[in-house]
């Protein structure tokens, strides 16, 4: 399994060799509910022309790096790739630090009154937390509705997980105007251990 602090050790090294100027530590980069550092605008709101059919999530398969998104720096990663969706190199990494820490991201977006619409994104789970209780969650809210939980005891211990594709029924929000699709994790990060929550793609459907 692959921690952030793992991974900030083998960058920074690698960016020394090259001369460039050093990552930030990873605590750096630790979000709490009162500050959290936002890589796009929290403000941006993806609507429907009036229609019921397409995609209503922008930069739904994180190709374009953070663009559309909100979140923790470095929650949207490229290299090196942990947990490839698919052979994409982009994908959300959410949690792993090894440390206490809140991360998140985020997308707002309108569905379109009288439309119905489905949330799908493919999910995976590794943690090293080797006991028995849920220490390490992630969780999912729309608006202010918590919709979906997981945890440590979901996922797959000190191994590569497979992705799970998840699917939230979102068409009681349609009509309510702008809302906030979040993912939220919550590291306890007992004895120094860490819990990843990859999000490979997503998907937000009107039909």
């Amino acid at each position: 399994m692959v921690s952030r602090r793992a991974l900030f050790i083998v960058l920074t090294i690698a960016l020394a060799a090259c001369g460039a100027q050093s990552l930030p530590s990873s605590n750096a980069v630790v979000a709490t509910n009162a500050q959290r550092t936002v890589v796009t605008s929290a403000s941006l709101v993806r609507e429907a022309n009036g229609s019921c059919s397409g995609e209503l999530l922008l930069n739904n398969t994180f190709q374009q790096g953070s663009v559309d998104w909100s979140g923790n720096s470095w929650v949207i990663f490229t290299w090196p790739p942990p947990e490839e969706y698919n052979g994409q190199p982009w994908y959300a990494w959410l949690g792993g630090f090894e440390v206490p820490s809140i991360t998140y991201l985020e997308q707002t977006v309108a569905i379109p009154v009288g439309c119905k619409a489905t949330l799908t994104y493919a999910l995976a789970i590794q943690t090293s937390y080797t006991g028995r209780q849920a220490v390490d969650r992630l969780q999912l809210t729309v608006g202010s509705s918590l919709l979906q939980r997981f945890s440590n005891r979901d996922g797959t211990v000190l191994g590569v997980a497979p992705y799970v594709m998840r699917k939230v029924d979102l068409t009681p929000f349609a009509g309510l105007g702008p809302v906030p699709i979040q993912w939220t994790a919550e590291e306890q990060a007992v004895g120094g251990t860490a819990t990843s929550f990859f999000i490979g793609t997503t998907a937000l459907t009107l039909h």
